[in-house]
């Protein structure tokens, strides 16, 4: 059952990482501008992961071409980005995002069960 469940966390930081990458491309389809993710802003968050997810963001939009053609303020008046693209590290940042096991021992191949050890094979 432990593999199980270690397989399900793994899956679910798969899941925030591909959440990131769409979030990315959302930022940038839609001329989203990363100043909201300025690691001064991230730091006076509460927590580190929205930091991390606010890293993670400008450094996927790094050099987009997309958002650079409509930069210029003729082409986009604009005072700031929708609120749902600038809060997007908070909201992600709240996942916990280290890798990690069902146990302290999750990779040890065994299990405990009422007390004895079962191993996996």
């Amino acid at each position: 059952m432990l593999a199980l469940l270690d397989l399900a966390l793994l899956e679910a930081d798969t899941l925030a990482d591909t959440a990131d990458v769409a979030a990315s491309l959302s930022l940038d389809a839609l001329r989203g501008s990363p100043g909201a993710f300025d690691a001064r802003i991230m730091h006076a968050r509460a927590y580190a992961g929205a930091g991390k997810t606010a890293r993670t963001l400008a450094h996927l939009n790094e050099g987009s071409q997309i958002r650079e053609s409509h930069r210029a303020p003729d082409k986009d008046t604009r005072v700031q980005d929708a609120y749902s693209l600038r809060c997007t590290p908070q909201v992600h940042g709240a996942v916990p995002r280290q890798p990690r096991t069902s146990t302290r021992n999750g990779n040890s191949g065994t299990e405990q069960r009422h007390g004895q050890s079962a191993s996996l094979l």
